[in-house]
Order: structure tokens, then C-alpha cells, then sequence
């Protein structure tokens, strides 16, 4: 998607028309909603899937020869880091629980200490355990010093996660609404398109 207007500037440096690599470049990092289409390369394995965003680094390659020992040192430190689950290094990544994928992923983009992270729907689907994996995660990487913008219909995930919040309807973005200020049913309401004045009273 092209930007139609406005700028988008990260720490300084401006953004709106970058590349995919140059956004990675620029500390942004994103977890998709679709993990299975978009978050990973089904066929490919593990340790490749881990280091799809970074196999140029020197640490990976040299010459354009693949590194395999060391990037099998590096994905066995990750899987063993965000417990991401598979029967071996050659597994493929489709044949990983979602729970798993979704650790993954989180691990091939939180261990390059992103600026910026963009969670869309980051648990959806997933059981209660990986739920709260992915929501410490998250928080983790707050705690670091990551801006962290999730995208997500879960209410109940987004208090407990969330600064502050937004909401969409039809293109339209709200003001930004502390979350020490924020109502679930308020919240609720806004999302079908009703409108909360001061007052506490929908339109």
C-alpha cells in the first residue's frame, strides 16, 4: 500500500516511501495477522524462517555461501529462548502448531530489538498458554524501550496491554483515549460506530 499523503518518521528519519528491507533496516517489525500465509515461508525450515530477515548479515553469510553451522548455533539458541517446539532443525515451518509459529515469528523479530513493533491480532487463535506468552513478550519488548502498536478486535487484551487506545470505523481514527480513562462498553460501542461525548452518553 502507497501513502497517499502525510509522512511517517521514525526517531528522526523519514520512512513513509521505504522498502520492505529499509523499514527492517529502521527498527520496524511486524507480526501479521495471517501467520501461516504471510508470517513465515511454509516450506522452508525452521532456522531458515528465523533468519529470512537478516541472511545477508555477515553473521549468516559470507560471500554468498549460507553460514549452516552458525545459523543452526543461532536458531537452536532461539527456539531454546521463546520454547518454539518442533521435532528438528529441518522441520519444516508449516508443520509447527500456530502456537509455535507465532513464537517464531516473534522470536526471528524481537531478537534484533526493534524500534517499532506492529502486532496485528497477535494471539488470535492460540490457546490460553500461548496467549500470555505472547502477551509477556510484548510487554517484555515495551520494557526495552519498543513502541509497541497492536492492532486487535479482543477488548479484553488490549486493556491489558494497551497505554492507550484508538479506535477505527470506517477509515476513521478516534483521539487517543488514555487507558486509565478508557471504558470496556464505552470502547464497545465506539467500535460500531457510535459516538461517546463527555458526558459518558452514546450518540
Amino acid at each position: 500500500m502507497t501513502a497517499t499523503s502525510g509522512e511517517l518518521v521514525l526517531e528522526g528519519r523519514l520512512i513513509t516511501k521505504a522498502s520492505p528491507r529499509e523499514f527492517i533496516e529502521a527498527g520496524v517489525a511486524r507480526i501479521p495477522e495471517d501467520r501461516h500465509e504471510v508470517g513465515i515461508v511454509g516450506e522452508m525450515s525452521i532456522p531458515e524462517n528465523l533468519i529470512i530477515e537478516s541472511y545477508r548479515d555477515s553473521e549468516f553469510q559470507r560471500g554468498g555461501w549460507m553460514r549452516g553451522r552458525q545459523i543452526a548455533q543461532y536458531a537452536k539458541s532461539l527456539c531454546d529462548t521463546f520454547d518454539i517446539r518442533g521435532s528438528g532443525e529441518a522441520q519444516q515451518a508449516k508443520e509447527l502448531s500456530g502456537g509455535n509459529i507465532q513464537k517464531l515469528i516473534l522470536a526471528r523479530v524481537l531478537n534484533k530489538r526493534p524500534r517499532l513493533i506492529i502486532a496485528s491480532q497477535p494471539t488470535r487463535g492460540l490457546d490460553v498458554g500461548a496467549q500470555s506468552q505472547v502477551h509477556q513478550r510484548l510487554l517484555d519488548a515495551k520494557q526495552s524501550g519498543a513502541a509497541v502498536f497492536i492492532v486487535s478486535e479482543d477488548l479484553e487484551e488490549l486493556f491489558a496491554l494497551c497505554d492507550r487506545l484508538h479506535v477505527m470505523f470506517e477509515g476513521r481514527l478516534s483521539e487517543s483515549i488514555p487507558i486509565e480513562q478508557a471504558n470496556i462498553d464505552d470502547i464497545g460501542l465506539m467500535m460500531t460506530g457510535k459516538v461517546i461525548r463527555s458526558s459518558g452518553r452514546a450518540a
